[in-house]
């Protein structure tokens, strides 16, 4: 018989600062690929260019978010009203079937900035990102984090983009919320530039959840309180794990409102999407699985939000995009296809580009297989 509290504890491992034993047996295997990563890069280009030229300020801006769930938005039909700022905002789009690509942020992150894929991980070290196509482009570039800036592949992007912001690395720092990462961002608007691209990875709804938002957003309660030890671990004290998730997802809402309203005020053409790197099981269905980073994960656990806003000038001088993007609101979407999807959002080229990978593309084609690159470094796949 499975105990629950087993089950917990191994995910609660996978979780800061029990998962550094992990990690570092995961970072070894990777060691030589990610310090030969800098030289092999050297000489990397997309050969990346701007579309039409326009004359009014552009801006986009992708936000990665952490452990959320699809299905814990209530602009999504969640019963608990959990994002009343986005629910408001005009010109939100919200995709229904989006899964990640894996269920670590490890992997999770490098596949979504990437044009690897779980079928070609070691890819992420032979190329650039999505970021580097931007500056290649043009755009005045930003990275503003509160995780994972420490990470060799982070640091890399960091060092060849024009700004970088990592305001805290006390990954369990009480009050490392979200919020941090505002004033950095009104920074890097605030430099006026003609274009401007920025990525903001957040700290989201990572556990422990109760850490992840200030007390007045604990609106669901009961909820965690402190540093709860693994006692409290069993499919019993479900409603008390849900609530303090949800209280994370209500503070994301937040966050993301005033991201794109950061953006919004700017009055150029512009687009923000937001991305979570992996969702999370929440004891679903019967199950004893909570947390991240399963072997082989359910569902879940992958199935992401991916919200798109986009501001009136972008939707007059790019309206065919706007066209596209709404069409496929409701299509397979798999996080494979946002390194494609972002570039055209922005009309930024470069040869060999996939059209039938974006979802800003009328010729999109939705994915019949999507794969996952595990914890285990193993590929599963979802129809």
């Amino acid at each position: 018989i499975h105990d629950v509290r087993e089950d917990f504890i191994e995910n609660y491992k996978k979780t800061y600062p029990c998962n550094i034993i992990t990690l570092l047996a995961r970072k070894y295997d990777n060691h030589m690929a990610l310090k030969n990563m800098p030289e092999n890069l050297s000489s990397f280009s997309f050969h990346a260019h701007k579309g039409k030229a326009l004359s009014d300020r552009e801006i986009y801006v992708v936000v990665i978010g952490e452990s959320a769930r699809y299905g814990n938005f209530s602009i999504n039909g969640y019963e608990k009203k959990t994002s009343p700022r986005l629910e408001n905002i005009k010109g939100l789009m919200t995709y229904s079937d989006v899964y990640a690509t894996s269920n670590v942020t490890e992997f999770a992150v490098p596949l979504l900035l990437s044009r690897a894929t779980p079928l070609n991980f070691e890819n992420v070290y032979r190329e650039k990102t999505f970021a580097d196509a931007f500056k290649e482009s043009g755009f005045y570039t930003g990275w503003v984090a509160n995780q994972s800036g420490y990470h060799p592949y982070i640091k890399r992007i960091a060092k060849d983009i024009d700004k970088a912001y990592f305001p805290s690395d006390e990954f369990e720092n009480l009050e490392n919320y979200d919020s941090k990462l505002l004033p950095y961002i009104d920074s890097l608007l605030n430099e006026n530039k003609q274009k401007t691209f920025i990525v903001i990875h957040a700290l989201g709804s990572h556990f422990r959840y109760n850490f992840r938002y200030p007390k007045p957003f604990e609106k669901f309660t009961p909820a965690l309180e402190g540093t709860s030890d693994c006692s409290i671990a069993s499919d019993k004290n479900k409603d008390l794990f849900t609530n303090t998730y949800d209280n994370s997802i209500l503070y994301t809402d937040y966050i993301l409102s005033e991201i794109i309203n950061k953006v919004a005020s700017q009055k150029g053409v512009s687009a923000v999407l937001y991305i979570s790197d992996h969702a999370e099981n929440l004891y679903d269905n019967g199950t004893t699985t909570v947390l991240h980073g399963s072997r082989t994960p359910p569902v879940p656990e992958i199935h992401v939000p991916l919200f798109i806003w986009t501001s009136p000038a972008y939707q007059s001088a790019y309206s065919g995009k706007q066209h596209a993007l709404k069409t496929n609101i409701n299509k397979k979407i798999s996080a494979s296809d946002i390194f494609h999807s972002i570039l055209d959002i922005a009309d930024i080229h470069y040869p060999g580009e996939i059209p039938e990978k974006s979802i800003a593309s009328d010729g999109f084609k939705e994915d019949s297989i999507r794969y996952v690159y595990t914890a285990n470094k193993e590929v599963i796949h979802f129809q």
